[in-house]
């Protein structure tokens, strides 16, 4: 039984462990029985069948993901395509506080290796597949990829940012949720005429998503356009359905005239806020 980690054993080493067991095979056997089963974990369950009693199960499931990562990397996989979403995430949840522009750097190569597997040979994307990963994968893959941008623009990768935005805007089920995103970010770094630009076709692609139009009034007040970013605001809060809908939007309302130092409507929101909260609870 192998006492170290599975990535620091040597194929000779993996396939000898696996023949100590009752799992007779070589890497060509491997990546034969592979791609015939489709999924490291449909052929860990056909190696079962081959165990020797008491023999350790998990390493079955460790020898079939390493070799087919080793020598099955070109052979799309869902499963391994999860796994190695799942893998880019954890990189960044494992100590976020603790990333530097190099490290950032490095989890958004891997999102645009990602991404750039879940295209078709025609490279549109595979909406199926994208959709199937985020069933398959542990952790939720579209609140990363919505949260990341953020995090590489206050880095200064405010290109990597928008780039994960646009990449999936053109997969996701909810293509708004990015593109409103992208606008934000492109206001927060500066880019007027592209935040511009972005901020007029969310709103006249979405023109009933609430929170388009207030992250449209987020995006404008970054841009020190007051007078357009009250009209959103004000837009919101007159569309907003839902009680947490509107406190959001109230929220920035307050807070957006007591920084202009119109203290008495910002008085009188902070009033409807606390009877929405409290009538809430």
């Amino acid at each position: 039984m192998p006492t170290r980690d599975i990535r620091e054993m040597t194929d000779i080493e993996i396939i000898d462990e696996l023949s100590s067991i009752g799992i007779e095979t070589t890497i060509d056997e491997f990546k034969e029985e592979a791609i015939s089963t489709g999924s490291p974990t449909e052929l860990a369950n056909m190696w079962k069948t081959y165990l020797k009693k008491r023999a350790r199960e998990d390493f079955l499931y460790e020898a079939a993901f390493e070799l087919w990562s080793r020598h099955l990397s070109d052979v799309k996989c869902p499963e391994m395509l999860a796994v190695f979403i799942d893998e880019t995430i954890n990189m960044y949840l494992e100590k976020p506080e603790e990333h530097d522009h190099a490290s950032l750097q490095n989890i958004y190569d891997r999102i645009k290796e990602f991404y750039n597997n879940l295209l078709s040979e025609d490279q549109t994307p595979d909406f199926e597949l994208f959709n199937w990963l985020t069933l398959l994968a542990y952790n939720d893959i579209e609140g990363f990829l919505l949260s990341f941008p953020f995090e590489l623009a206050r880095h200064g990768l405010a290109d990597e940012a928008v780039n994960i935005d646009r990449w999936f805007a053109d997969i996701s089920s909810q293509p708004q949720n990015f593109l409103r995103d992208m606008g934000c970010i492109l206001a927060e770094a500066g880019r007027r005429q592209e935040a511009f630009l972005q901020i007029e076709e969310n709103l006249e692609r979405f023109p009933n998503d609430v929170w388009v139009i207030i992250n449209a009034g987020d995006a404008m007040d970054s841009l020190e356009e007051k007078e357009r970013a009250e009209k959103l605001y004000l837009k919101a809060y007159g569309m907003a359905g839902s009680r947490y809908d509107k406190a959001d939007v109230i929220q920035r309302l307050i807070e957006f005239y007591r920084e202009a130092g119109i203290m008495e409507k910002a008085e009188a929101y902070e009033a409807e806020y606390k009877a929405l909260t409290q009538s809430s609870k």
